[in-house]
């Protein structure tokens, strides 16, 4: 094989170098997007999340790939100092994070509630002191969308739910949450606010 690269002119030599740094380094992207695809799929299926909800994530971690990847070929075509090029990146990257403060923090706490779990799909959930009161029907890196009893959508920032007192109650459970007048047990009147036992006597 050396023999072979020492007879080709000197020119189709570096021709092929080239390529072969071409093929090298989009192989590594490739693999890389590749296996951040199968780190999130993992995660979604350990944290039992919809993998949606992760989407932004793969998104993300390919596109940090895609720039790496665009980066060694600038360093190596045209000279562009690659750790310069990143640290523009991260200052517009830090510039864009203190302008969006508020949606990543949405993010991030959806990844803790993710992570930590403090309620699940189809339990009752309360925020105090609002009088928010609702059974979660949907999570997403934004909101958490609860269902009221009489039929509304009510969609909270999940970064709320570090803001406030959560009460919860699991799915498939009939202990009603505080401050939820409790049903009337068979053949018993419904007992009217304001009403004594003393009036009921009799």
């Amino acid at each position: 094989m050396t023999r072979l690269f020492v007879a080709l002119p000197p020119e189709l030599v570096a021709h092929l170098r080239e390529v072969v740094f071409v093929v090298l380094v989009a192989a590594f992207a490739l693999g890389a997007s590749a296996l951040v695809g199968r780190a999130v799929e993992w995660l979604a299926v350990r944290l039992q999340a919809p993998r949606l909800t992760l989407r932004p994530l793969v998104v993300t971690g390919r596109f940090l790939v895609l720039l790496i990847a665009l980066s060694t070929f600038a360093d190596h075509f045209f000279g562009v100092d690659f750790f310069a090029l990143m640290g523009g990146v991260l200052a517009l990257i830090a510039i864009g994070f203190f302008a969006v403060w508020s949606t990543l923090s949405n993010v991030l706490c959806s990844l803790f509630l993710l992570t930590v779990r403090p309620f699940h799909m189809g339990d009752e959930v309360e925020l105090l002191p609002d009088p928010v009161r609702g059974r979660v029907t949907d999570l997403n890196l934004f909101f958490t969308t609860l269902a009221t009893d009489d039929g509304r959508l009510v969609q909270i920032p999940n970064n709320l739910f570090f803001q406030r007192v959560a009460v919860r109650r699991r799915a498939g459970t009939t202990q009603p949450l505080p401050g939820t007048p409790a049903a009337p047990a068979a053949g018993e009147a419904p007992v009217v606010e304001g009403d004594s036992p003393a009036a009921k006597v009799g």
